[in-house]
């Protein structure tokens, strides 16, 4: 006679975050952090059916949206990346703020608390999923930023991130520097909270100096950011990159959004005008005809050189015209032109890629669904026959499809 057991556990961390010397207790805990996690296991106990059905109903409900979006490969690679992304955050009990605090490990390329240009790429996750838990990575971020805590953080530009998890404490000496990328990343994830969750009252008047300093930072860095590190710094310092100036420009006219929606039309035509005039000249200084074919360099400087310019999709998330589709459907065309087993290069110098800017490729640049189904097919692809067999990396050779290094990120909420 077959029978049915099971086995409840769990891991108490006891204080899973220190916050600049302060303890917190995880959020399970409630506020008072009285709640034992011998109660956890009782109560999981107790509603042990309802919380599988629930997670059954869920599941079920995700696949079946996935697979209406992309279809049922890009339905089964998601669902890889909905575990990786939330086994990557932790959500703690702020009891200085009496309020709820979201925190996120880089993983594997770094053990970073709360790394800016990780959560980046992750955001597509939760703004799908929960715009409001997007709100909370971020807020820890601007309070850093805005000298809220025991550290006074004196550049211009933002963060790169908090301390090395799980203790949030690093002097701005030690910041990894990335000043086009992070500003650009938090304006950008800050206008699609206030998109998806209609509110902005949690960031004005409060942050309104600090992100008007980001803004201005960028306005001075554009169009030409001179020698600066990416998100993608195993490639080093690239001058000119013409991917990050997009982000800056981008983010510019995010910036405007974010000050048109809050009523300030004055500021907002200031900036809209600018990420406007800035796209002009990075048409000019990206442009090449190298090999009698038009796209754009992976720097101004360098003619016979390309990227991917996945920074430009973010328009499309946020519903913004920036570059618009001539670019895209032009870099897309470059792209197909050089395409292998495994998708496209990160750029022409180089036979590896990232899966979350593919994705991001995939999903902003493509100009029907036929498009978007190929790029998806070649990435799972590379999930299902990639020989190296590792929680997913998002750092891969396009032609072996071997692992180059990463794995276990939560950027794959990129997908």
């Amino acid at each position: 006679q077959i029978q049915e057991r099971h086995v409840t556990i769990a891991y108490d961390e006891i204080y899973p975050i220190k916050w600049f010397g302060t303890n917190f207790r995880s959020y399970w805990r409630g506020p008072s952090g009285s709640k034992s996690i011998q109660n956890l296991l009782s109560e999981s106990e107790q509603n042990y059916s309802s919380i599988l059905n629930t997670l059954a109903t869920f599941d079920h409900n995700l696949i079946q949206n996935l697979t209406q979006k992309g279809g049922d490969h890009y339905a089964t690679v998601s669902s890889l990346a909905f575990r990786q992304v939330m086994a990557g955050t932790k959500l703690v009990w702020n009891t200085e703020l009496n309020s709820p605090s979201y925190f996120m490990k880089e993983i594997s390329s770094d053990g970073d608390l709360s790394t800016v240009d990780v959560i980046f790429p992750a955001s597509p996750f939760f703004i799908y999923h929960n715009p409001e838990l997007l709100k909370l990575l971020l807020l820890p971020i601007l309070a850093y930023g805005n000298n809220e805590t025991s550290v006074k953080y004196n550049y211009p530009w933002a963060p790169h991130h908090l301390g090395f998890y799980p203790v949030g404490y690093i002097l701005p000496k030690d910041q990894e520097n990335m000043p086009v990328e992070e500003s650009g990343n938090m304006i950008l994830m800050i206008l699609s909270v206030i998109q998806k969750t209609g509110s902005y009252s949690w960031l004005f008047p409060k942050y309104s100096t600090l992100l008007r300093g980001w803004a201005e930072y960028l306005v001075d860095s554009l169009p030409s950011p001179g020698s600066q590190l990416c998100t993608d710094d195993f490639l080093g310092p690239i001058y000119n990159d013409a991917n990050l100036a997009a982000k800056g420009i981008v983010a510019l006219a995010a910036y405007a959004e974010i000050m048109k929606i809050s009523g300030n039309v004055n500021e907002y035509n200031k900036y809209s005008q600018l990420a406007t005039k800035f796209v002009a000249d990075w048409k000019k200084l990206a442009v090449t005809f190298a090999e009698n074919k038009m796209h754009y360099k992976l720097s101004y400087n360098k003619t016979d050189s390309w990227s991917l310019k996945y920074n430009i999709a973010y328009e499309k998330f946020l519903n913004l015209r920036v570059f618009g589709d001539g670019v895209m459907g032009t870099e897309l065309d470059w792209y197909e032109g050089n395409i292998q087993t495994y998708g496209a290069a990160l750029q022409n110098s180089v036979t590896f890629t990232k899966l979350d800017w593919q994705y991001w490729i995939a999903s902003g640049f493509s100009r029907s669904q036929g498009e978007w189904e190929k790029w998806s097919e070649l990435l799972y692809n590379w999930v299902n026959h990639g020989q190296t067999r590792v929680p997913m990396t998002d750092w891969y050779d396009i032609v072996s499809g071997n692992q180059k290094g990463f794995q276990a990120r939560p950027v794959v909420g990129a997908l």
